[in-house]
């Protein structure tokens, strides 16, 4: 390599560090030694560091016009010097004076001139206004008794058709016997999710009869479901747990997708069923007067 090429303050601190990893070769004793060299390398280092420039603000001017009311000599000084570097670069800087004189915010209606030492004068870019209080998180607006209604019946229906699915397949695979027959789930899960509307009718403080939702009544399908158990045998089990399921179910659909569902409990969404069926049932029997 050409010595033209070379960096003598670089060439320097190289010198520096071959004397230093000779006197750590001598111990402790070499301790004081060793510490001055590392004093005149970091020297050497922050010789590379390049000095900016220092530039004037015309805010930073202005602001300090605001500390010179009581110094009419400073005052004075200080206006000449802010007309000497910006006079030429902004427009009516006499307005500007007489505006910060008036207690305007410089920030807001002065530009962001700086001066340069070679006596450059540039708008630079407006810097960003950092706020004073961390933004207030927005508050979700509240849903109405119709939207908290709407949420709670598409849960509820979800959570129950995804149940008698699930146990449906259950239902087939385990009582169906070797050819996984149909016909056990269809038997089982068809007095299986009436279930439901007992738990419904119970939580609203009706009966499963007020309902009217099947065409048979409470002992109907007590009946039913012993003749479906009977027939194949282990189903009074899936009577049983249908309803846990679903709850269960409900909770899942609330907590993971509360964007879709947003359901509050399921023993609201039952009475809200409720209400809805008896004002129905009640409505079709008046128009049959």
């Amino acid at each position: 390599m050409s010595a033209c090429g070379n960096n003598k303050s670089l060439d320097a601190l190289k010198a520096k560090q071959a004397e230093l990893d000779s006197l750590l070769q001598g111990g402790k004793d070499q301790l004081a030694a060793v510490q001055g060299k590392l004093d005149a390398m970091k020297a050497d280092l922050l010789s590379f560091k390049p000095e900016l420039p220092q530039l004037d603000s015309l805010q930073d001017k202005l602001n300090e016009l605001k500390t010179k009311l009581d110094d009419p000599l400073g005052l004075a000084s200080l206006q000449a010097e802010i007309k000497d570097k910006f006079g030429n670069a902004v427009g009516d800087l006499d307005e500007l004076i007489s505006t910060t004189f008036l207690g305007a915010d410089v920030c807001s209606v002065v530009p962001n001139v700086e001066a340069s030492p070679d006596g450059t004068v540039k708008e630079q870019p407006v810097e960003p206004k950092v706020p004073e209080e961390p933004p207030k998180a927005e508050e979700p607006t509240p849903l109405s008794d119709k939207d908290i209604e709407d949420n709670n019946k598409r849960t509820m229906f979800a959570a129950y058709k995804l149940t008698y699915k699930s146990l449906f397949r259950q239902a087939k695979t385990e009582l169906g016997g070797v050819f996984n027959s149909k016909k056990a789930g269809i038997a089982i899960m068809k007095f299986a999710h009436p279930e439901m509307y007992i738990f419904v009718a119970e939580v609203s403080g009706t009966t499963f009869d007020a309902l009217k939702k099947f065409d048979y009544s409470l002992e109907d399908l007590r009946k039913y479901q012993a003749e479906a158990a009977k027939k194949y045998p282990g189903g009074e089990a899936y009577f049983a747990k249908f309803v846990p399921a679903v709850k269960e179910k409900f909770i899942e659909l609330n907590t993971k997708f509360p964007d879709v569902y947003g359901g509050t409990t399921i023993e609201e969404a039952a009475q809200e069923y409720t209400s809805r069926r008896l004002a129905k049932i009640a409505n079709e029997e008046a128009g049959e007067v």
